[in-house]
């Protein structure tokens, strides 16, 4: 819809021209996927959700996959204004704990972008670290995405003091710190650790952490990733179902 239109370019004047001449702030596009305001929050456009949230928009709109608009807090904040548009989101009783049709929290979404600002944001309005998608991951899993950025570990130890189990497994039996070192984030392993990551814990296929941390060698931090672990107590003869220790598996590499 035209209104539609407006609110993907950022546009809150014409946003506010169309509204005053009766346009509806929560007609659907033609698929019925993208409303204005989720349409406004999903490409970061803190002025437009403002004008639209004045003018009766639902802030609990749907868009595909069953996003709603307070899925894409990580984008709003790249405005100037940002937080003020997820604040009056919150306001007009969006959930900071809706799921998406995978399970995503807004916080989830949040952490895997890689975005420090909007899951402190989200954990300060009452969002719940502990929340899984269907892969059973939590928001600490994407550490790796979050030590991106320089307010990483901020994040990290946030999602830990509001209740996330830091040992939490997936449904491959991943736990963050696995994940960490399987996405070849050195700064993740020792940010973990420092929260009190288990470094003997394994996934379903027999692999600790080391096994995979073995692999950040080569890497800038990983030579410091895998003394960390060792000093926080990793077994370095843990074996693998195939009798593989860190070691020798490090060695194929």
């Amino acid at each position: 819809t035209p209104l539609s239109l407006a609110a993907s370019f950022g546009l809150p004047s014409s946003v506010r021209c169309l509204l005053e001449n009766g346009a509806n702030a929560s007609t659907a596009g033609i698929r019925g996927c993208r409303p204005p305001t989720f349409r406004a929050a999903w490409l970061g456009s803190a002025p437009a959700i403002r004008a639209l949230l004045d003018s009766g928009g639902d802030a609990r709109s749907r868009g595909r996959f069953d996003c709603r608009p307070i899925h894409h807090v990580a984008q709003l904040l790249e405005h100037p204004n940002g937080e003020d548009a997820v604040v009056a989101l919150i306001k007009g009783k969006a959930s900071v704990n809706s799921k998406s049709q995978a399970g995503g929290t807004p916080l989830t979404y949040a952490a895997e972008i890689g975005s420090p600002a909007a899951v402190q944001l989200l954990l300060r309005h009452g969002a719940k670290p502990t929340y899984t998608g269907l892969s059973g991951r939590t928001p600490l899993h994407h550490a790796a995405e979050l030590m991106g950025h320089p307010d990483g570990e901020k994040a990290i130890v946030a999602l830990v003091e509001e209740g996330a189990d830091v040992n939490a497994g997936d449904m491959m039996g991943e736990t963050p710190l696995i994940r960490a070192a399987s996405m070849g984030s050195p700064a993740a392993v020792q940010a973990l650790l420092k929260v009190g990551a288990n470094p003997n814990k394994r996934d379903h296929y027999g692999l600790a952490p080391l096994h995979y941390t073995m692999e950040l060698l080569g890497q800038h931090g990983g030579e410091a990733a895998v003394l960390a672990l060792l000093e926080s107590g990793g077994d370095i003869n843990v074996m693998t179902r195939d009798g593989f220790t860190p070691f020798s598996r490090g060695a194929s590499y």
